[in-house]
């Protein structure tokens, strides 16, 4: 009776110690759902996006990190034991509570907790990743028959623990598979009701056709702040709507037509994303512009695109898809610029920072510290004069698209209304954004910007701060496939040449900044690699005093941004 006692104590011991594993694990699997969905989210849900997303090694360390060995070793341990219908309840626990302390190791020291923006498929995914992960182990656990224990006495729910843990481990593993595999079960479903929601923003601009004038805008760099300076023009005369924030793909287009346009608007500006050949023919399938502005061609994407060719074919649908009376506005300090230019019969126009043929020009542009003042000339006008508090001469070359544009519609930019707009403009939050942070440092923070020639520009205005230390925070640049090599070289030689400090916020190409800024003469003992924020934060307050300033280029983390910025 005293065994049957001390046996039945293990048991009852060991269930409520499974019970407390269980829990644990549930809010571990919860954050990771949390994860994986946010990550799939900002992904925009696209395979070949994640794809290029887990070429980085500072992505595949999400699988390929010193834990997921142990936790591949504890299936193998478990299923061993099941197997051999091991019975020894010590070693049992042993083995579980080494899980259990992986669990709190992950949930202390592992991924970031992210949530997703809860929009309706966003809450499908969630609840049916929550609902399968909630009463799996309970379901499998007791009506599943593995018990391995020979003893016909232990039945009921002290013979399920090594099934729960079986099946927890196997599943903690194998987690993001689970929830892709929920993702592609619902994607008909939301495509459906995606092409419902296209064919309706279609017929509903289509009944405003005779009176409305669309203009699209796409390129490599510069659609939203060309966008937002051209709304603000346009909205000194016309009646406009705009695509908001980075509601530029097919089915964000469609949204806005229904949600915001009506028949009160005059013109309807339109931003155009694509990752891929045939997705700008498809927004202006919908949209049907008048007017397009391609504001540059660049390697954005590249891994996705797969070609410098398909970057430019992508971006020239939207001029193949205007009317042959439409009007076609460019770059023309685009690096493929001539190219397209020349090969288009439409009405075009060009703008430039460098060309004096240009239809809209700049001259005696100056650099300041907070503002930029330049003159424009065209034919029609001789050096009138801007004055903008932006920074970064990519700003000017957006006004001036934007101003091209105006001017096309009869918006004279000699008037005192078209200064006013212009130096009313104010840095987009994170795109250039002058702020003071701890020690009064100067902070730009650029950390909206995700694109080459957006980096070079960022890093060239530092030169204006003569007087002054330089550092950079960098996220290195993603989705450039097979061009991210010689992209982030440059992009290190050009930090070598006007920055003291550079700091890497993950590993991602260092190997290949710091050559370029070696080539620059830049120390390689000012190249730092560092992943946690309160050292990156450490680094700059010893490094940084009144008035040095510090670039925050690409997505750099908001805990270094909030921790920096007073």
């Amino acid at each position: 009776m005293n065994t049957n006692f001390w046996a039945n104590f293990k048991l009852d011991t060991y269930f409520i110690f499974f019970i407390v594993v269980w829990l644990c694990w549930l809010f571990y699997c919860i954050k990771k759902i949390s994860f994986w969905l946010w990550l799939w989210q900002i992904k925009e849900y696209r395979k070949d996006r994640m794809k290029a997303h887990f070429q980085l090694s500072s992505s595949r360390a999400l699988f390929l990190n010193k834990i997921y060995p142990f936790k591949i070793l504890l299936l193998f341990l478990f299923l061993t034991c099941y197997f051999l219908k091991f019975e020894n309840l010590i070693i049992l626990f042993l083995i579980s509570a080494f899980y259990f302390l992986l669990l709190i190791v992950s949930l202390l020291f592992g991924t970031k907790a992210r949530t997703p923006v809860f929009t309706q498929k966003a809450q499908i995914l969630y609840t049916l990743n929550l609902l399968f992960f909630v009463f799996l182990i309970p379901i499998l656990s007791f009506f599943v028959p593995l018990n391995p224990v020979r003893d016909l006495s232990l039945t009921g729910l002290n013979a399920c623990y090594i099934t729960g843990f079986i099946f927890m481990v196997f599943a903690d593993i194998f987690l993001p598979i689970i929830v892709s595999f929920f993702l592609g079960l619902i994607t008909p479903l939301s495509n459906f009701q995606k092409s419902k929601i296209i064919k309706r923003a279609a017929k509903k601009i289509g009944n405003f056709r005779e009176k409305l004038l669309v203009i699209g805008i796409t390129g490599s760099y510069g659609k939203t702040s060309t966008k937002e300076f051209l709304a603000k023009i346009l909205s000194e005369r016309f009646k406009v709507c705009k695509t908001e924030a980075n509601n530029n793909t097919e089915i964000g287009v469609a949204k806005t037509i229904l949600e915001k346009l009506n028949k009160s608007h005059e013109i309807f500006i339109v931003e155009m994303a694509a990752y891929k050949r045939g997705e700008i023919k498809k927004i202006c399938a919908i949209a049907q512009p008048s007017i397009g502005i391609l504001t540059g061609i660049g390697t954005q994407h590249f891994a996705l695109f797969g070609s410098q060719e398909n970057i430019i074919k992508t971006k020239y649908e939207l001029i193949d898809s205007l009317p042959d009376r439409g009007l076609a506005v460019f770059n023309g300090d685009s690096k493929f610029f001539l190219e397209v230019f020349r090969k288009t019969k439409k009405p075009k126009r060009f703008y430039s920072l460098n060309n004096p043929c240009a239809d809209l020009c700049v001259k005696d542009l100056r650099e300041f510290d907070n503002r930029i003042e330049f003159k424009i000339s065209d034919t029609g006008i001789k050096g009138t004069e801007f004055r903008v508090n932006l920074m970064g001469r990519q700003n000017v070359s957006n006004i001036l698209g934007a101003l091209l544009v105006a001017k096309e519609l009869g918006i004279k930019l000699d008037t005192g209304i078209a200064k006013e707009v212009v130096q009313s403009f104010k840095p987009f939050s994170h795109t250039m954004e002058l702020k003071r942070g701890v020690n009064g440092i100067i902070i730009i923070d650029d950390t909206y910007s995700a694109n080459f020639e957006g980096a070079i520009s960022s890093l060239d205005y530092l030169k204006n701060y003569k007087n002054s230390k330089k550092a950079i925070i960098l996220h290195p640049l993603i989705e450039l496939g097979s061009m991210a090599g010689d992209i982030h070289k440059k992009i290190g030689r050009k930090i070598g040449e006007i920055c003291e400090l550079c700091i890497l916020v993950n590993g991602d190409f260092a190997k290949e900044i710091k050559a370029g800024a070696m080539e620059a003469k830049m120390s390689g003992q000012n190249i730092k690699i560092l992943e946690k924020p309160i050292e990156v934060v450490k680094l700059v307050k010893d490094f940084a005093r009144k008035d040095d300033v510090v670039l925050l280029e690409n997505r750099v983390p908001a805990e270094i941004i909030n921790s920096l910025v007073v």
